[in-house]
């Protein structure tokens, strides 16, 4: 019986990644909004959506596809959260909205969940998140390819996945994590600037990797693909 074929690529050794878990939050019940808006309703749609995302993340045989779709769902009302409770004066909270995240990277001796009352903290966890679904999805689509041709076609949309999991742990490490001026020592490790852009190194690496892979396969020129190693 002959071997099945599988492309020769560090994706498929790069292993699953575990998602980030959280408590729930009933966003409508911490925020006082205008009774004269729908405030209200946004608010429960937002909470809505950060359930189905977190249950995404945590299910026993988890859809990476549902993972992200319901990542992208909540990250824009997300935001508009955050950019209500921090422009809108009309927007006040009944009290401190508590925020609990663990992190599949913490130390085993510790408290499984970080709590604190800064917004900064969801931010973070919820593109990490994203950043993490997305390494899944392309490591599974790379897992699905069984032939070189199937592997040629895919391989586009599994770079193109890549690429967009740098630049969200770029992201992160740049723009998110330098607006947390005042974070505690004790927070999760994905929270540090130094664990985002590793991820965003492994993600390019990954994709370049794959181009010369491909390249390989399909015979582009040796010059061609020592300028993708190069880069790799």
């Amino acid at each position: 019986m002959a071997e099945e074929w599988k492309p020769k690529t560090t994706v498929m050794l790069l292993g699953t990644a575990a998602l980030p878990s959280s408590k729930p939050v009933e966003l409508q019940r911490c925020v006082a909004a205008p009774s004269t808006s729908n405030a209200h309703y946004n608010l429960a749609l937002t909470s809505k959506a950060r359930d189905e995302f977190l249950a995404a993340g945590a299910a026993h045989h988890p859809s990476f596809t549902a993972a992200k779709q319901a990542c992208e769902k909540y990250l824009p009302l997300m935001y508009g959260f955050v950019e209500a409770i921090e422009r809108n004066p009309s927007v006040r909270l009944n009290a401190p909205i508590n925020f609990s995240w663990s992190s599949p990277m913490r130390d085993s001796k510790k408290s499984q969940l970080y709590t604190c009352y800064s917004h900064n903290l969801e931010v973070i966890m919820v593109l990490m998140s994203y950043g993490y679904s997305m390494i899944n999805l392309a490591q599974s689509q790379c897992r699905e390819c069984t032939t070189e041709q199937s592997f040629n076609e895919t391989a586009p949309k599994i770079v193109k996945l890549l690429k967009e999991a740098a630049g969200v742990f770029t992201y992160v490490a740049t723009q998110e994590i330098p607006r947390w001026t005042d974070a505690p020592p004790d927070r999760p490790a994905e929270t540090h600037p130094n664990i985002a852009e590793a991820f965003a190194l492994i993600a390019l690496a990954a994709a370049q990797e794959l181009m010369v892979v491909k390249g390989a396969l399909t015979g582009t020129s040796p010059g061609i693909l020592a300028k993708y190693a190069r880069r790799a």
